[in-house]
C-alpha cells in the first residue's frame, strides 16, 4: 500500500507538471542527439516516459514475484 501511495503521488506531480508545458517547447528537438532517432521531440520522449517506463517496471515486479515464487499481484497499479 505504501509503494502505490508513493507511485500515485508521483504520477500526480508528473502529471501536473506536464500539463503545464505549451506546445512549443514539446516540439523542439529532444536535447540528446544521439537518442533522436528514438525520441525526435521532447514530445516523443515525454510519452515514452508517461506511458511505457512505468509498465516496464510494473513488468519487473511481475518478474521478480515469480522468480521468487510469489503469487501474482491481488490488485492493479492503478
Amino acid at each position: 500500500d505504501e509503494a502505490l501511495a508513493m507511485l500515485g503521488d508521483a504520477v500526480s506531480r508528473i502529471t501536473r507538471a506536464v500539463e503545464g508545458l505549451e506546445e512549443p517547447f514539446l516540439q523542439q528537438p529532444f536535447p540528446d542527439p544521439s537518442y533522436r532517432l528514438v525520441f525526435p521531440s521532447i514530445r516523443h520522449f515525454l510519452t515514452q516516459v508517461l506511458v511505457a517506463h512505468t509498465a516496464y517496471h510494473v513488468g519487473q515486479v511481475g518478474a521478480w514475484r515469480r522468480a521468487m515464487g510469489l503469487p501474482p499481484m491481488a490488485r492493479g497499479f492503478e
